[in-house]
Order: structure tokens, then sequence, then C-alpha cells
């Protein structure tokens, strides 16, 4: 008599615990500067997403900011003297917030940049996922790089066991 049924067999064995590899993301900075202030001092601290990791001062962040700012205030001079709107002055604001969001900088910050119309010399860095830190690679006062990579965060709400099972 045919039936349906589970086929199973207890196998003691031993295994490791692994993080999900699609869950691991690293940090780095997109230009060359210096971290001020830092928030996460050691590895094995839990973060959510958008904690403040560190403070960081770039100057080509700055220069960004102020050209932004510049072609904003260029922009509205421009709009005092005709009623007629400039493609070429649209085209540089465009490019000066997609500069800004190239280099990471907050959408937060870059709508508080267009109320002030001041830069601001240091930019948080956040965490984009929330996890667990398991890399940190960066001090106060350090300077970091590009190819620098500041924080590793592992999101932990899924995990891989590894484990070997022989053929007998």
């Amino acid at each position: 008599k045919v039936e349906r049924g589970t086929l199973w067999k207890y196998i003691r064995t031993q295994g490791t615990v692994a993080y999900d590899d699609d869950r691991l993301l690293q940090i780095h900075s997109r230009t060359a500067g210096w971290i001020e202030n830092l928030y996460v001092r050691t590895d094995g601290v839990r973060v959510e997403r958008k904690d403040d990791l560190a403070d960081y001062f770039s100057p080509d962040v700055l220069l960004a900011q102020q050209e932004y700012i510049n072609s904003l205030e260029a922009g509205e001079l421009a709009s005092f003297g005709s009623g007629i709107s400039n493609p070429a002055q649209a085209f540089r604001e465009r490019s000066g917030v997609d500069m800004l969001k190239y280099l990471k900088v907050p959408s937060m910050d870059i709508m508080g940049l267009e109320r002030s119309m001041e830069p601001r010399s240091i930019v948080p860095i956040r965490a984009p996922q929330g996890g667990v830190i398991v890399e940190h690679n960066v001090r106060e006062g350090m300077f970091v790089t590009p190819e620098d990579a500041m924080f590793t965060i592992v999101d932990l709400s899924e995990v891989w066991v590894m484990v070997d099972i022989f053929e007998h």
C-alpha cells in the first residue's frame, strides 16, 4: 500500500551561526574628510535606522553646499529682473541638489540649507539600516577617505546556521 507522508531521520551534528550576507552593510564616506564627533565607539552596539553614528567634516561637502546656495541666490536675483524662468539656472540648482545627494548629505539637511542659506560644516553620518555594529574602524579626529570602511552594520533579524551533514 502506498501512503503519502514525511520521511525523516534524527541527525546529531554541530554548526555555526553566520551573518546573512544580504543583510551586511558597509558605510563609506563619499569624499575625504575628518571625523569630528563619534557617537558609536565600540563593536557590538545595536543601532536603529537613522541613528547618528558620527559627525563628519569634508571641505568638498562644504564647497558643494556653498555652490548650491550661490545658485539659489542667483535664481532669486534673476527672478526679480523678469517673470521668465531661466532653464540654465534651473539646471544649476538641480545639479547642486544632485551633487549634495551624491555626497550623501541627508535630504532634511538640504531642505534646512535652502531655508537658512548657511552651509553646515558638519554633516551627520547616519545608520542606513538597523542592526549591530560588527566593525568599527574610525576614531574621533581621524582622517577618512572613500576607500575606508568606517562602519559595518549587520541586521541580525535573520541568520544562517551552517552545518556539516555527512553521507552516512
